[in-house]
């Protein structure tokens, strides 16, 4: 009996003002992203997806969730972009306790939208 995987809906109306080329290199980023076996090849998909939709930074990875789902810490981080430093600090001083992207991030899959979620914090 195959087990029934419970999915969210397919966002189709994301795409709907979206031009042809633009349609075109997420598919190119959509290909690239299934072949990923590296961090590289996962970092790459990530400086595509920058460049292509206009993003200043970017970056991904895994992280580690406790028990109750909260979060216990980070694994496999693969920056695109930002500069190290950023990163260090961010991680030193805990930003993640209290970051409103990042949690978003934890309970809400895919991209996330810094200006939405500020805007939604109001």
């Amino acid at each position: 009996m195959a087990h029934a995987l419970t999915q969210r809906p397919f966002p189709s109306t994301t795409f709907d003002a979206l031009s042809k080329s633009e349609c075109q290199n997420f598919m190119e980023i959509l290909h690239y992203a299934m072949q990923a076996e590296t961090p590289d090849h996962v970092r790459d998909v990530l400086i595509r997806f920058q460049d292509y939709f206009s993003f200043t930074k970017a970056l991904g990875g895994l992280v580690r969730l406790g028990p109750d789902r909260a979060f216990a810490g980070f694994s496999n981080v693969i920056n695109a972009s930002y500069p190290d430093e950023w990163l260090y600090l961010y991680w030193k001083n805990g930003f993640a306790d209290v970051d409103p992207v990042f949690k978003s991030a934890l309970t809400s899959p895919g991209t996330q939208h810094w200006k939405t979620i500020y805007q939604n914090m109001s």
